[in-house]
């Protein structure tokens, strides 16, 4: 007999499944309950697939300025047979650098690349406006770029949600590893040994 709830140990499960408890930020309570270990590795997960949410993000932003830049370009000369992906690539790097980096001191990063832990994220931006359509887009009907650029704008705000979710949990546990260095119920010796 099966038990609900209880995951079978053969059934894959996929990056994003394997994600989700990373989303669900945990009580002060159950925090205090972890042994520093578990924090450190719940930390450090959150870490890395903040790491990856925030490359696809990237990656989603660069498609919605450069979709948006295209349909500027098309309504500026609508019947204009200049309308081709070398007016786009002329205002290239205007275009990506058109969001500069907030002030701020920043943080060092302790993943440096997303790894294949983006994976299936990108794969949800290339369902939504995939490198042969980023190609094809003097080919593109003016509803079909729309539509693109709404659904991108719509799995952008996820990004961006989920981004947050894991801030505010690396946060907590960061907090609960400091109160316990602070009381002295972790002592720093024990650690670097």
């Amino acid at each position: 007999m099966e038990q609900e709830g209880v995951v079978k140990k053969d059934v894959p499960r996929t990056e994003e499944q394997q994600w989700d408890k990373l989303f669900l930020s945990p009580s002060r309570d159950d925090l205090k309950k972890m042994g520093v270990d578990e924090l450190r590795c719940i930390r450090n997960e959150c870490m890395e697939a903040e790491v990856a949410i925030s490359y696809t993000r990237r990656v989603a932003q660069g498609r919605l300025d450069l979709l948006k830049a295209w349909l500027e370009v098309e309504d500026t000369n609508p019947q204009s047979e200049q309308n081709d992906l070398t007016v786009l690539t002329d205002k290239l790097s205007t275009i990506l650098a058109a969001h500069p980096r907030p002030s701020g001191i920043g943080h060092l990063p302790v993943f440096l690349s997303p790894g294949q832990n983006a994976t299936e994220w990108i794969e949800k931006v290339e369902q939504v406006v995939n490198s042969q359509n980023m190609i094809l887009l003097d080919s593109l009907e003016h509803s079909e770029i729309e539509s693109m650029l709404s659904s991108l704008k719509d799995l952008e705000r996820e990004l961006s949600h989920k981004r947050r979710l894991l801030h505010k949990h690396i946060d907590s546990i960061q907090a609960e590893l400091v109160r316990r260095y602070q009381s002295g119920e972790i002592k720093v010796d024990e650690h670097l040994q």
